[in-house]
């Protein structure tokens, strides 16, 4: 039994510095992101007969904000995110 438990911590010693030298490779690394862009597209509606999913069915995955106005004022403003 002493044999086992002295074969076991050297087994977790070595395990612990296998996980040590694999944390400083990765704090070593350059992990920098990437710096995310903003492209706005913009699609104008006008009336209530268009379509807005046809508009929607056309773009790429992404988040998206709508905005309403009427005679050049703000009447509401959304948010979501599409999927395709």
């Amino acid at each position: 039994m002493k044999k086992f438990l002295i074969a076991l911590i050297v087994v977790l010693l070595v395990w612990n510095s296998y996980l040590a030298f694999e944390i400083s490779q990765l704090k070593s690394a350059d992990t920098t992101p990437t710096k995310p862009t903003q492209v706005y597209n913009n699609n104008t509606i006008n009336g209530f007969t268009s379509d807005l999913t046809n508009v929607i069915s056309k773009t790429e995955s992404k988040v998206v904000s709508v905005t309403s106005s009427a005679h050049e004022n703000l009447v509401s403003i959304g948010s979501g995110v599409v999927f395709s």
